[in-house]
Protein backbone atom coordinates (compact mmCIF):
# COMPACT_ATOMS: atom_id res chain seq x y z
CA UNK A 1 0.00 0.00 0.00
CA UNK A 2 1.43 3.40 -0.99
CA UNK A 3 1.62 6.64 1.33
CA UNK A 4 -0.58 8.24 -0.95
CA UNK A 5 -3.18 5.93 -0.75
CA UNK A 6 -2.70 5.02 3.06
CA UNK A 7 -4.83 6.79 5.92
CA UNK A 8 -2.55 7.18 8.88
CA UNK A 9 -5.62 8.21 10.65
CA UNK A 10 -3.80 8.38 14.26
CA UNK A 11 -1.39 10.17 12.81
CA UNK A 12 -4.05 13.09 12.23
CA UNK A 13 -5.83 12.28 14.71
CA UNK A 14 -2.12 13.04 17.36
CA UNK A 15 -1.65 16.06 14.76
CA UNK A 16 -4.90 17.79 15.81
CA UNK A 17 -4.02 16.87 19.59
CA UNK A 18 -0.77 18.77 19.34
CA UNK A 19 -2.05 21.95 17.96
CA UNK A 20 -4.39 21.94 21.04
CA UNK A 21 -1.34 21.35 23.24
CA UNK A 22 -0.20 24.36 21.19
CA UNK A 23 -2.97 26.46 22.53
CA UNK A 24 -2.46 25.07 25.92
CA UNK A 25 1.10 26.30 25.75
CA UNK A 26 0.49 30.02 24.50
CA UNK A 27 -2.49 30.23 27.05
CA UNK A 28 -0.36 29.12 29.70
CA UNK A 29 -2.56 26.44 30.89
CA UNK A 30 -2.85 25.63 34.80
CA UNK A 31 -0.74 28.82 35.35
CA UNK A 32 -2.98 30.44 37.72
CA UNK A 33 -4.51 26.94 38.99
CA UNK A 34 -1.96 24.47 39.43
CA UNK A 35 2.11 25.80 38.92
CA UNK A 36 3.51 22.73 39.65
CA UNK A 37 1.30 21.01 36.99
CA UNK A 38 1.61 23.58 35.01
CA UNK A 39 5.46 23.72 34.73
CA UNK A 40 5.55 20.01 34.12
CA UNK A 41 2.73 19.74 31.78
CA UNK A 42 4.34 22.74 29.33
CA UNK A 43 7.66 21.09 29.62
CA UNK A 44 6.69 17.84 29.14
CA UNK A 45 3.50 17.39 27.01
CA UNK A 46 2.73 20.61 24.99
CA UNK A 47 6.91 20.29 24.51
CA UNK A 48 5.87 16.93 22.44
CA UNK A 49 3.95 18.55 19.88
CA UNK A 50 6.68 20.82 17.31
CA UNK A 51 9.14 17.87 17.41
CA UNK A 52 6.38 15.06 16.47
CA UNK A 53 5.20 18.08 13.70
CA UNK A 54 8.54 17.73 12.46
CA UNK A 55 8.77 14.27 12.48
CA UNK A 56 5.49 13.78 10.87
CA UNK A 57 5.70 16.33 7.93
CA UNK A 58 9.24 15.40 7.24
CA UNK A 59 8.67 11.56 7.41
CA UNK A 60 5.88 11.81 4.45
CA UNK A 61 7.68 14.78 2.81
CA UNK A 62 11.03 12.56 2.23
CA UNK A 63 8.79 9.82 1.22
CA UNK A 64 7.22 11.82 -1.53
CA UNK A 65 10.33 13.50 -3.12
CA UNK A 66 11.77 9.95 -2.91
CA UNK A 67 8.83 8.44 -5.29
CA UNK A 68 8.35 11.07 -7.28
CA UNK A 69 9.24 10.91 -11.03
CA UNK A 70 10.04 14.90 -10.83
CA UNK A 71 11.62 15.58 -7.11
CA UNK A 72 12.39 19.23 -7.56
CA UNK A 73 8.19 19.86 -8.33
CA UNK A 74 7.57 18.48 -5.03
CA UNK A 75 9.94 20.30 -3.24
CA UNK A 76 8.35 23.25 -4.96
CA UNK A 77 4.87 22.67 -3.98
CA UNK A 78 5.95 22.16 -0.59
CA UNK A 79 7.60 24.87 -0.34
CA UNK A 80 4.99 27.13 -1.97
CA UNK A 81 2.32 26.14 0.27
CA UNK A 82 4.15 26.72 3.40
CA UNK A 83 5.08 30.21 2.14
CA UNK A 84 1.19 31.09 1.68
CA UNK A 85 0.72 29.89 5.07
CA UNK A 86 3.31 31.93 6.50
CA UNK A 87 3.12 35.12 4.49
CA UNK A 88 -0.64 35.47 5.34
CA UNK A 89 -0.36 34.65 8.52
CA UNK A 90 2.76 36.85 9.33
CA UNK A 91 0.52 39.36 7.60
CA UNK A 92 -2.43 39.03 10.49
CA UNK A 93 -0.42 39.15 13.53
CA UNK A 94 1.14 42.19 12.32
CA UNK A 95 -0.94 44.76 13.82
CA UNK A 96 -0.80 43.09 16.98
CA UNK A 97 3.02 43.18 17.12
CA UNK A 98 3.55 46.65 15.72
CA UNK A 99 0.69 47.85 19.10
CA UNK A 100 3.31 45.86 21.59
CA UNK A 101 6.02 47.57 20.08
CA UNK A 102 4.58 50.74 20.09
CA UNK A 103 3.63 50.37 23.87
CA UNK A 104 7.44 49.64 24.76
CA UNK A 105 8.42 53.19 23.12
CA UNK A 106 9.79 51.89 20.04
CA UNK A 107 10.65 54.72 17.56
CA UNK A 108 9.24 53.87 14.08
CA UNK A 109 13.11 53.29 12.76
CA UNK A 110 12.85 50.59 15.83
CA UNK A 111 9.14 48.52 14.99
CA UNK A 112 10.93 48.66 11.22
CA UNK A 113 14.13 47.13 12.24
CA UNK A 114 12.40 44.53 14.67
CA UNK A 115 9.32 43.33 12.04
CA UNK A 116 11.91 42.87 9.91
CA UNK A 117 14.43 40.94 12.16
CA UNK A 118 11.68 38.87 13.05
CA UNK A 119 9.80 38.28 9.85
CA UNK A 120 13.28 36.59 8.58
CA UNK A 121 14.75 35.04 11.53
CA UNK A 122 12.03 34.10 14.10
CA UNK A 123 8.55 34.73 12.94
CA UNK A 124 6.10 35.22 16.49
CA UNK A 125 4.27 32.76 17.35
CA UNK A 126 3.86 29.27 15.80
CA UNK A 127 5.08 30.66 12.74
CA UNK A 128 8.71 29.99 13.41
CA UNK A 129 7.95 26.12 12.91
CA UNK A 130 6.53 27.31 9.27
CA UNK A 131 9.89 28.65 8.59
CA UNK A 132 11.88 26.11 10.36
CA UNK A 133 10.43 23.45 7.79
CA UNK A 134 10.70 25.48 4.91
CA UNK A 135 14.40 25.36 5.86
CA UNK A 136 14.77 22.29 6.57
CA UNK A 137 12.94 20.86 3.75
CA UNK A 138 15.59 22.84 1.60
CA UNK A 139 18.79 21.64 3.60
CA UNK A 140 17.29 18.13 3.33
CA UNK A 141 16.65 17.93 -0.38
CA UNK A 142 20.07 17.55 -1.77
CA UNK A 143 21.09 14.03 0.56
CA UNK A 144 17.23 12.86 -0.36
CA UNK A 145 18.24 13.04 -4.28
CA UNK A 146 21.51 11.52 -3.09
CA UNK A 147 19.56 8.92 -1.02
CA UNK A 148 22.12 9.48 1.84
CA UNK A 149 20.54 9.14 5.61
CA UNK A 150 23.64 8.52 7.97
CA UNK A 151 25.44 11.95 6.77
CA UNK A 152 22.38 14.50 7.13
CA UNK A 153 21.80 12.42 10.51
CA UNK A 154 25.47 13.09 11.70
CA UNK A 155 25.18 16.70 10.52
CA UNK A 156 22.00 17.05 12.34
CA UNK A 157 22.82 15.59 15.46
CA UNK A 158 25.56 18.03 15.56
CA UNK A 159 23.56 20.82 15.14
CA UNK A 160 21.02 20.12 17.25
CA UNK A 161 23.98 19.43 20.23
CA UNK A 162 23.96 23.67 19.61
CA UNK A 163 20.61 23.93 19.69
CA UNK A 164 20.38 22.32 23.23
CA UNK A 165 23.16 24.82 24.41
CA UNK A 166 21.24 27.79 22.84
CA UNK A 167 18.34 26.63 25.27
CA UNK A 168 17.28 23.99 27.75
CA UNK A 169 21.32 22.89 28.48
CA UNK A 170 23.26 27.03 28.42
CA UNK A 171 24.12 26.08 32.02
CA UNK A 172 26.66 23.54 30.41
CA UNK A 173 28.66 26.02 28.39
CA UNK A 174 28.67 28.72 31.07
CA UNK A 175 31.91 30.23 31.48
CA UNK A 176 33.12 28.74 28.87
CA UNK A 177 34.28 30.17 25.73
CA UNK A 178 31.75 28.67 23.93
CA UNK A 179 29.43 31.20 25.83
CA UNK A 180 30.61 34.07 24.15
CA UNK A 181 29.96 32.46 20.94
CA UNK A 182 26.27 31.30 21.81
CA UNK A 183 25.35 34.47 23.55
CA UNK A 184 26.59 36.54 20.17
CA UNK A 185 24.37 34.12 18.31
CA UNK A 186 21.34 34.44 20.32
CA UNK A 187 21.75 38.48 20.06
CA UNK A 188 21.76 38.32 16.21
CA UNK A 189 19.65 35.47 15.48
CA UNK A 190 16.61 35.28 18.24
CA UNK A 191 16.58 31.43 18.82
CA UNK A 192 18.74 28.53 17.69
CA UNK A 193 14.89 26.63 17.22
CA UNK A 194 15.26 27.02 13.51
CA UNK A 195 15.24 25.01 10.13
CA UNK A 196 19.18 24.98 10.36
CA UNK A 197 19.52 23.87 14.55
CA UNK A 198 16.31 22.31 14.73
CA UNK A 199 14.44 21.05 11.38
CA UNK A 200 17.08 19.90 9.62
CA UNK A 201 18.15 17.13 12.27
CA UNK A 202 14.50 16.32 12.71
CA UNK A 203 13.77 15.97 9.22
CA UNK A 204 17.11 13.90 9.45
CA UNK A 205 15.86 11.86 11.92
CA UNK A 206 12.44 11.01 9.70
CA UNK A 207 14.40 10.05 6.68
CA UNK A 208 16.34 7.53 8.57
CA UNK A 209 12.87 6.17 9.46
CA UNK A 210 12.03 6.09 5.88
CA UNK A 211 14.74 3.63 5.34
CA UNK A 212 15.35 1.45 8.71
CA UNK A 213 13.48 -1.48 9.77
CA UNK A 214 10.39 -0.25 11.79
CA UNK A 215 11.06 -1.59 15.40
CA UNK A 216 8.27 -3.79 16.78
CA UNK A 217 5.34 -2.57 18.62
CA UNK A 218 6.39 -3.77 22.08
CA UNK A 219 9.61 -2.44 21.44
CA UNK A 220 8.29 0.88 20.52
CA UNK A 221 5.95 1.01 23.79
CA UNK A 222 9.34 0.10 25.70
CA UNK A 223 11.00 2.94 24.09
CA UNK A 224 8.08 5.58 24.88
CA UNK A 225 7.30 4.28 28.28
CA UNK A 226 10.99 4.72 28.90
CA UNK A 227 11.73 8.13 27.09
CA UNK A 228 8.79 9.54 28.78
CA UNK A 229 10.27 8.44 32.26
CA UNK A 230 13.60 9.84 31.06
CA UNK A 231 11.56 13.16 30.01
CA UNK A 232 9.95 13.38 33.39
CA UNK A 233 13.58 13.31 35.01
CA UNK A 234 15.51 15.69 32.49
CA UNK A 235 13.32 18.08 33.38
CA UNK A 236 12.90 17.97 36.61
CA UNK A 237 16.76 17.92 36.98
CA UNK A 238 17.87 20.69 35.11
CA UNK A 239 14.46 22.55 36.16
CA UNK A 240 16.53 24.87 38.51
CA UNK A 241 19.58 25.38 35.87
CA UNK A 242 20.05 28.20 33.75
CA UNK A 243 18.73 28.43 30.57
CA UNK A 244 18.02 30.67 27.32
CA UNK A 245 14.80 31.09 25.27
CA UNK A 246 12.30 29.18 26.10
CA UNK A 247 13.66 26.35 27.69
CA UNK A 248 11.72 23.61 25.54
CA UNK A 249 14.72 21.40 23.89
CA UNK A 250 15.45 17.92 25.40
CA UNK A 251 17.54 15.09 24.98
CA UNK A 252 14.43 12.75 25.77
CA UNK A 253 12.04 14.58 23.05
CA UNK A 254 13.65 12.10 20.41
CA UNK A 255 12.72 8.38 21.73
CA UNK A 256 9.59 10.03 22.44
CA UNK A 257 8.48 11.50 19.66
CA UNK A 258 9.72 8.37 17.22
CA UNK A 259 8.00 5.57 19.25
CA UNK A 260 4.80 7.94 19.04
CA UNK A 261 4.85 8.55 15.42
CA UNK A 262 5.62 4.67 14.59
CA UNK A 263 3.11 3.30 16.77
CA UNK A 264 0.61 6.14 15.11
CA UNK A 265 2.04 4.59 11.61
CA UNK A 266 1.70 0.63 12.51
CA UNK A 267 -2.11 1.29 12.78
CA UNK A 268 -4.08 1.97 9.32
CA UNK A 269 -7.24 2.09 9.33
CA UNK A 270 -9.76 2.64 6.07
CA UNK A 271 -11.43 5.56 7.61
CA UNK A 272 -9.90 9.07 5.94
CA UNK A 273 -7.74 11.65 8.26
CA UNK A 274 -7.94 14.38 5.69
CA UNK A 275 -10.37 17.04 8.25
CA UNK A 276 -8.64 16.01 11.41
CA UNK A 277 -5.49 16.91 9.81
CA UNK A 278 -6.60 19.83 7.78
CA UNK A 279 -7.76 21.47 11.29
CA UNK A 280 -4.76 20.56 13.23
CA UNK A 281 -3.01 23.29 10.47
CA UNK A 282 -5.94 25.32 11.13
CA UNK A 283 -6.05 25.50 14.58
CA UNK A 284 -1.91 25.67 14.99
CA UNK A 285 -2.23 28.99 13.00
CA UNK A 286 -5.52 30.46 13.85
CA UNK A 287 -4.57 30.39 17.52
CA UNK A 288 -2.20 33.10 17.95
CA UNK A 289 -4.00 36.01 16.57
CA UNK A 290 -7.39 34.60 18.12
CA UNK A 291 -5.77 35.05 21.39
CA UNK A 292 -4.21 38.15 20.20
CA UNK A 293 -6.77 40.37 19.38
CA UNK A 294 -8.98 38.75 22.17
CA UNK A 295 -6.33 40.39 24.25
CA UNK A 296 -6.12 43.25 22.38
CA UNK A 297 -10.29 44.33 22.30
CA UNK A 298 -11.41 42.46 25.70
CA UNK A 299 -7.76 41.81 27.88
CA UNK A 300 -8.99 38.45 28.06
CA UNK A 301 -5.48 37.42 29.64
CA UNK A 302 -5.79 39.30 32.70
CA UNK A 303 -10.08 39.03 33.23
CA UNK A 304 -10.31 35.01 33.43
CA UNK A 305 -8.12 31.86 34.45
CA UNK A 306 -6.01 30.02 32.10
CA UNK A 307 -8.39 26.97 31.51
CA UNK A 308 -11.46 28.91 30.23
CA UNK A 309 -8.79 31.06 28.67
CA UNK A 310 -7.62 28.28 26.62
CA UNK A 311 -11.24 26.55 26.31
CA UNK A 312 -12.41 29.88 24.55
CA UNK A 313 -9.27 30.34 22.73
CA UNK A 314 -9.09 26.74 21.81
CA UNK A 315 -12.88 26.11 20.72
CA UNK A 316 -12.98 29.74 18.31
CA UNK A 317 -9.71 28.45 16.40
CA UNK A 318 -11.42 24.82 15.91
CA UNK A 319 -14.67 26.88 14.84
CA UNK A 320 -12.92 28.93 12.42
CA UNK A 321 -10.94 26.18 11.12
CA UNK A 322 -13.97 24.22 10.64
CA UNK A 323 -15.86 27.10 8.74
CA UNK A 324 -12.90 27.78 6.74
CA UNK A 325 -12.83 24.58 5.57
CA UNK A 326 -16.30 23.80 4.81
CA UNK A 327 -15.75 27.03 2.21
CA UNK A 328 -15.42 25.90 -0.84
CA UNK A 329 -13.27 28.75 -2.61
CA UNK A 330 -9.58 26.83 -2.89
CA UNK A 331 -7.65 30.46 -2.60
CA UNK A 332 -8.85 30.34 1.59
CA UNK A 333 -8.58 27.02 1.92
CA UNK A 334 -5.14 27.40 0.92
CA UNK A 335 -4.58 29.77 4.15
CA UNK A 336 -5.30 26.86 6.52
CA UNK A 337 -4.70 23.60 4.93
Amino acid sequence: MSAAKTNYYLIDVLKLFFSLCVVALHTNLFLSEAETLYWYSSHVIWRIAVPFFFISSGYFFCLKVKAAENPSAVLKASINRLLILLLFWLCITLPLEIHALTLKNYTMLQIIFDLMKRSVLYPWGALWYILALIIAYLLIYPFLKKGLWKLPLLLGGFLYLFALVCNSYYFVIENTCIQGIVDRYLDLFLSARNGLFLGFFYLATANYLTVKKPFSKHTNILLLCIGTAGLVLETYVIRECHYKDDHSLFLSLLPVVISLFELAKSKVYPKNGKLLRNLSIGVYVLHRPVLGYLNYFFSLSKRIGSIPLFMIVAFISILLAYLLQKNENPYIKRLIT
